[in-house]
């Protein structure tokens, strides 16, 4: 096994002596006879340099026993004093002992006065550890055409040198070629302290096994950290695109616009060729007529209203053809214009009545009449007998005429209730005109009025003999209603009797204004009215004396009073009743 020399202390070695059978010196030169220097323990505050006082390539000497030099930290340098000398400086680096790992560096200089600094490590597949701050800042990133898991091969090159243009070429091993597109163009990124700049190309195919190369990249002049990436695969893409006509469609450099399949070689920013094969269908724009007719005015697709016959307006509908495209529509428009129809009817009315409902007569029309309650007629002027609240509403007649040019109206109609009666009848006693009939009648239309067959207006009439009485309640629509009555005469002990009415109006208008006890026969008697309260608004002991409807001085509201009635005849018989009295106002 050939020696191996190694570099541990922090100090830079100058080769001008013999260093070993296997390892010379001369003239200044490294000579590589089979043998490995490993450096090792460099740091950023130590580094480890070996340096090379030879100001030409000849400085290092590489024999074909082979032989390298293990850096495989950032701070082990070999560094080679080429001052203004040109030419293809190699650095034999490799990886421990291993003969079959020599990687080595060229830097062929082509212009500068300048040394040569290098040093190279292998990293993870993470491309941990990344170059620290030299010459330029730390590498903070691996990412895009750079990332470190798809891209970047797993070696860092360190390469510091000023005024200086050379043409570069790296070697790296096949195991370190862990790229996502490992046998595609192997490309070189210089990191310039705050990003990578962009791949320097063509570049060389990759390899996974023995030991790989990328290069030469022409007329470099700025070193720094660099690392080699693969950034794409030659590719071929084929497309299908469908487009309208009028539209494009842009490949490359290349704009299409017809029919066809068209071919575009295409290069990208990383210098990856792909072959792009479009298959291209332009469908046409359809065309179309829009026939419309229409009464007075029509309010087209184009927002638009038109009043009068039109054949030259266009819309384009945007993607309203079948195949997508957007199609041209021209609008044929006929104009119709419409008559007035009125609508009228005879209401309002009351509960029971016919109501008519008529439309103005147009020659050759059509009508369709509907309302409430379900109400739909087709007769011009239609009619509802016995007409009650639910034909109360709104009515529309629509009128049409010709190819359904049509005119509306309507009529809000209102059938009035007829007021509703609840009477109770007293009749008379011993034919004493003791009869009485009270009204309670309502309606929504107020105020109400009554007339009755004896000449009354009031909603109570006393002092009735037997007979038959009439009445009519009008409200304030004039809609009535007319019932009957009949008054008997009951014949019973004729001679002593009492009875108190059931309701009465103290309104002030002579009639039941008051309520008394009427009778015969009748010696004694206790008369009293309490409120609902239970409180004692009226007493009296005396016949013909009756509640005026006031209590305490103020006249009570409408109500249901309570009497109570002791009463003894000259008989000597006794009577007590009770009952309810109705107080209107």
């Amino acid at each position: 096994m050939k020696p191996i020399f190694s570099l541990f202390a922090s100090f830079a070695l100058i080769i001008s002596y013999q260093l070993s059978s296997n390892c010379n010196a001369q003239n200044n030169s490294i000579v590589l006879d089979g043998a490995y220097i490993v450096m090792d323990g460099g740091t950023a505050t130590n580094n480890i340099y070996i340096v090379v006082d030879q100001p030409n390539p000849a400085g290092i000497i590489r024999l074909p026993t082979g032989g390298h030099i293990h850096s495989e930290n950032q701070y082990n340098y070999i560094k080679w004093l080429s001052g203004s000398t040109t030419g293809n400086y190699i650095f034999p680096f490799g990886v421990a002992g291993n003969a079959s790992d020599h990687i080595p560096f060229s830097f062929d200089k082509t212009a500068g006065n300048s040394s040569i600094s290098m040093s190279t490590w292998a990293t993870d597949s993470q491309n941990m550890p990344h170059p620290e701050a030299t010459n330029v800042g730390a590498v903070s990133n691996m990412l895009g055409i750079t990332d470190s898991v798809e891209f970047a091969i797993d070696r860092f090159w360190d390469i510091q040198a000023t005024s200086a243009t050379a043409d570069l070429t790296f070697s790296y091993r096949g195991i370190e070629n862990t790229t996502s597109t490992p046998t595609s163009f192997i490309q070189a990124q210089h990191w310039n302290g705050n990003s990578w700049d962009a791949p320097v190309g063509p570049g060389t195919t990759g390899v996974t096994a023995g030991i790989g190369t990328a290069g030469p990249f022409i007329g470099q002049n700025t070193f720094s950290p660099w690392v080699l990436i693969a950034p794409c695969p030659v590719d071929s893409v084929s497309q299908n695109h469908v487009i309208c006509q009028g539209e494009s469609i842009t490949v490359g450099t290349n704009t299409y616009t017809t029919t066809g399949i068209f071919i575009d070689n295409l290069t990208n920013v990383l210098g990856c060729d792909s072959i792009v094969t479009t298959n291209l269908t332009v469908n046409p724009i359809p065309t179309g007529t829009d026939t419309q007719i229409a009464c007075n005015s029509f309010t087209w697709i184009d927002g638009v209203t038109y009043t009068t016959n039109n054949n030259t307006a266009t819309h384009t509908l945007i993607g309203g053809a079948a195949n997508g495209c957007d199609s041209i529509v021209t609008l044929d428009l006929t104009i119709e214009t419409s008559p007035a129809v009125d609508a009228t009817s005879n209401a309002p009315i009351c509960e029971g009545k016919t109501l008519n409902l008529m439309a103005t007569p147009i020659n050759g029309a059509t009508y369709q009449w509907t309302g409430p309650n379900g109400f739909t007629s087709q007769i011009q002027n239609p009619t509802i007998t016995s007409a009650s609240g639910v034909n109360s509403g709104t009515y529309t007649v629509v009128s049409s005429v010709g190819n359904n040019c049509e005119s509306t109206d309507q009529i809000t109609i209102m059938v009035n209730p007829l007021p509703s009666i609840i009477a109770s009848v007293v009749n008379d006693n011993c034919g004493f005109n003791a009869g009485q009939i009270n009204i309670d009648a309502s309606s929504p239309n107020t105020p109400l009025s009554y007339f009755w067959s004896n000449g009354s207006s009031d909603a109570i009439i006393t002092g009735l003999s037997e007979g038959t009485y009439e009445v009519t309640v009008t409200d304030a629509t004039s809609c009535s209603i007319t019932e009957s009555f009949q008054i008997s005469n009951i014949l019973g002990d004729c001679d002593c009797f009492v009875y108190v009415a059931n309701a009465f109006s103290p309104n002030g208008d002579g009639n039941n204004d008051f309520i008394p006890v009427r009778g015969e026969c009748v010696s004694s008697l206790t008369f009293k009215i309490f409120n609902r309260w239970g409180n004692l608004v009226f007493e009296t002991n005396k016949l013909d004396d009756g509640w005026d409807g006031y209590y305490k001085g103020v006249l009570q509201n409408t109500g249901i009073y309570i009497y109570t009635l002791d009463a003894t005849f000259g008989n000597g018989k006794f009577v007590q009743e009770s009952g309810d009295i109705s107080l209107i106002r």
